[in-house]
């Protein structure tokens, strides 16, 4: 991907086209998934479904203990740390003022690299992200 590409995606993904697919798990890696989520983002997490796909970004739909909450977006070709972290804050709900999840929201899109994905798998990643900031970052 070029760089007129990624900066494309990273204010425009909605200009690239991408076509979702169910993501299939074996039920031996659907009952390792709470688990393992719950290590990327240092919460207690009691249920994992995973929703779709394109290519390596992955969406789950995640519950957890005791709370309904934001879908986890997941691709092992990325860091996704600092959105793994601000996922949590939204979780914890009154731990930071909504301007300072913005601001960390911000920073996090700003730091992420997506030079390493397909361009659908990036517009795809994109997307989900804005979904998250408009259902959770900017609702909290």
């Amino acid at each position: 991907m070029n760089v007129l590409d990624l900066i494309t995606i990273k204010k425009a993904p909605y200009l690239f086209s991408y076509d979702p697919q169910p993501l299939v798990m074996s039920a031996r890696e659907i009952n390792t998934l709470p688990a393992l989520i719950s290590e990327l983002v240092n919460l207690s997490i009691s249920k994992v479904k995973p929703i779709e796909h394109v290519g390596r970004v992955m969406i789950f739909d995640v519950l957890p203990y005791k709370q309904i909450d934001p879908p986890l977006i997941y691709c092992n070709a990325l860091n996704l740390s600092e959105y793994y972290f601000l996922w949590a804050q939204v979780i914890k709900r009154n731990w930071l003022s909504g301007e300072k999840l913005l601001s960390l929201y911000d920073e996090m899109i700003k730091a992420l690299r997506i030079d390493g994905l397909q361009t659908d798998e990036a517009a795809f990643m994109m997307i989900e992200l804005l979904k998250f900031k408009n259902e959770f970052v900017r609702r909290a």
